[in-house]
């Protein structure tokens, strides 16, 4: 008896345990409504001839007694500067860009994703902006990297 105590125990404890996800076309509906009241589209930031390159994204994780690990969870892009546009701002285009992608399902661009909300943040380097594209798995890294290497080959 008290096993079967402890197997329904342990399987209200994973199910509990898992990540809830928001629905990708939720945020997205989100962002867009902000994006509507703002002027934040800008072509320029999105234009696939302004990525200087494309690099793996990793996240280093404790996941053995052992150590870390490295994981692969997205995509570096390097941007050049856009004349007149901030940091925020240029993150602004970007959410914006992404949102109307994920509303719309576009199948190359690496700032949305099938059935994911691609985290987005923007940091400036030497030439322009550093864009970090992470997703919450590696499945979803890979895709934001396979389509961030298309998307610069353009």
């Amino acid at each position: 008896m008290s096993s079967r105590v402890l197997l329904a125990a342990s399987a209200l404890l994973v199910a509990g345990c898992q990540l809830s996800r928001t629905d990708p076309h939720a945020q997205a509906a989100a962002v867009q409504a902000k994006c509507e009241s703002q002027a934040t589209s800008d072509a320029r930031v999105v234009d696939p001839h302004n990525v200087d390159r494309v690099e793996p994204l990793y996240a280093i994780v404790y996941s053995t007694p052992n150590g870390m690990e490295s994981r692969l969870i997205g995509a570096k892009l390097h941007i050049k500067q856009v004349d007149g546009l901030t940091t925020e701002s240029v993150g602004n285009a970007l959410w914006c860009h992404a949102a109307q992608d994920t509303l719309r399902g576009n199948d190359t661009c690496p700032y949305a994703i099938p059935n994911a909300w691609v985290d987005i943040q923007v940091h400036p380097d030497a030439t322009g902006y550093e864009v970090a594209l992470r997703g919450q798995d590696f499945n979803e890294g890979e895709q934001i990297l396979s389509r961030a290497k298309a998307y610069a080959r353009n």
